[in-house]
């Protein structure tokens, strides 16, 4: 066999290529588990640790969290399209005002003009009898009282199309504002399903048993009592707000709602105000800007006054006293009496 000076060459290459890819295998490995939910780590020599019930809570519990914060996005946005909505109708009823105004401007513009046109024969006529004319125009007056009458008038409708024309831009304005706002809220509604899904499918993958386990650590700080065990005072001014909340235990949370059957956080806290004659707005952080602030410590609160959690503000809940509170958590639970988790209360205030 004739010697070829490339053999060397192409069977060491072969001898590379048969040799484990140890270090593409750990780099390809390393890159799925960083950009994959440590629930879905697979098996193998680089595989990161199986998750221990807390990872998996703290997961499940972050996408929850991330979840609240856009439901309230949600409410402050539904709050905005409200006041958007009463600008717009007032922004309506400007421009129609202001169409009438002008109409009236216009016809005491014709009316001027008509009387202009009659008074000047009549003035032409007088001036061609009297012995004086310079005298009879001085005392009629008539051309220039009409003169400046029609000036007026002119300048009166100019003026009235002028603010028919900024309250017509400004309808287009508010008209513009609505509309993209109503778009943003349904993508924000499509955000918020899709990172609930993505909460729920954390669960899904896990055995009964380690499913059990999270639970109880997403869980750890409801107490299971009823409004009656927890000695809560149901009279008076505040009564009525503990009392709406106490009646609406076990109700399920149902995210941007608000009652009567269902309820997000802060629309179970507006409805609950609302029983007392106090209207809040249904969005955490707008409510934490309303009443008087208060420390959100066991000393400074009271029953009835509302903690608030997370920056931005994004969770509310009532305190019914005793390091109690009664709040709607989060989608898959219901309204409940929970420990006050005073270590993340971020703000409180009592209306």
């Amino acid at each position: 066999m004739t010697y070829h000076p490339l053999a060397d060459r192409f069977a060491e290459m072969r001898r590379q290529w048969r040799r484990p890819r140890v270090v593409a295998v750990a780099v390809v490995t390393a890159t799925v588990v960083a950009g994959t939910p440590l629930l879905l780590s697979s098996g193998g020599a680089a595989a990161a640790r199986r998750p221990t019930a807390a990872d998996a809570a703290k997961q499940v519990q972050a996408l929850r969290d991330r979840a609240e914060r856009s439901t309230e996005r949600y409410d402050a946005l539904r709050e905005q399209l409200k006041s958007l909505g009463i600008r717009l109708g007032a922004a309506r009823a400007r421009v129609a005002a202001q169409q009438r105004q002008v109409s009236a401007a216009r016809d005491n513009l014709g009316r001027v003009l008509a009387e202009t046109y009659k008074q000047g024969d009549l003035s032409g006529l007088a001036l061609f009898l009297s012995d004086d004319p310079d005298a009879a125009l001085e005392r009629s007056g008539v051309v220039a009282t009409l003169g400046e009458r029609r000036a007026g008038a002119v300048e009166e409708l100019r003026d009235e199309q002028a603010r028919l024309a900024a309250a017509a831009s400004d309808l287009s304005r508010q008209q513009k504002r609505l509309s993209d706002a109503t778009v943003s809220l349904g993508r924000l509604r499509s955000t918020i399903r899709a990172q609930l899904v993505a909460a729920q499918r954390q669960l899904d993958q896990l055995q009964a048993s380690e499913r059990a386990a999270v639970e109880r650590l997403l869980n750890s700080g409801d107490t299971g009592v009823t409004c009656a065990q927890a000695g809560v005072d149901l009279s008076g001014r505040v009564g009525k707000v503990l009392g709406y909340a106490c009646a609406h235990l076990g109700d399920a949370y149902v995210w941007a709602a608000a009652g009567p059957g269902v309820f997000d956080c802060s629309g179970l806290t507006m409805r609950s105000w609302e029983a007392a004659g106090v209207a809040l707005p249904h969005n955490a952080d707008a409510q934490s800007h309303y009443g008087t602030p208060v420390a959100p410590t066991p000393s400074a609160l009271h029953p009835g006054d509302l903690i608030f959690y997370h920056r931005p503000i994004s969770h509310v809940g009532i305190y019914l006293g005793r390091g109690l509170m009664i709040h709607a958590p989060h989608t898959g639970t219901v309204v409940k009496i929970a420990k006050v988790p005073w270590g993340s209360a971020v703000a409180a205030a009592r209306y």
